[in-house]
């Protein structure tokens, strides 16, 4: 099995057809801190001529499912996994995922978009992006470890593993 470092997995570039290929094949189970994902949002974005629109809501969900299993596949014992979504859909997503991992926070991430937007469109708008906080190993497990199994088990070393999933523009 190929393996690649934490920088390779940085630098590479996900489309919605790669990302499985790559959980399956680059990445060992158990191996990763932290993933960080935000998908496509399924709204029909056009990014370069891509547009991140699926036939159905449930094909876009499915697709989500099956990589939201493969993540938590890869994620170590102690690692965590925060999705970005959209606001449509992360209901369907904090369900799902909170059969498989705990749920520590539910954020919300507001931020000025006026400086695009404005100039296009002549708005000045505040965003929101909703983001969803999950461990692997349950917050009471993990504070019931003595101080050295959190540091034999938690990476908190200057190396970190950090799978990044999504499409940017």
């Amino acid at each position: 099995r190929n393996t690649v470092s934490s920088a390779q997995i940085f630098q590479l570039c996900l489309t919605k057809h790669q990302v499985f290929q790559v959980l399956l094949d680059e990445i060992p189970d158990t191996s990763i801190d932290l993933v960080f994902a935000d998908p496509p949002y399924n709204i029909g974005k056009d990014f370069n001529g891509r547009k991140d629109k699926w036939d159905s809501d449930e094909e876009y969900q499915v697709w989500c499912y099956q990589w939201f299993d493969l993540c938590v596949a890869k994620l170590k014992p102690t690692g965590s996994f925060y999705l970005m979504a959209s606001t449509q859909n992360m209901p369907y997503f904090d369900i799902y995922l909170r059969e498989k991992l705990d749920i520590l926070s539910r954020i919300i991430w507001f931020y000025d978009s006026s400086g695009v937007q404005a100039k296009k469109y002549f708005l000045f708008l505040i965003n929101s992006s909703h983001i969803l906080y999950n461990v692997a190993l349950p917050i009471l497990e993990f504070l019931a470890m003595s101080d050295t199994e959190k540091s034999s088990s938690r990476s908190v070393k200057r190396k970190s593993n950090t799978f990044i999933v999504g499409e940017s523009p």
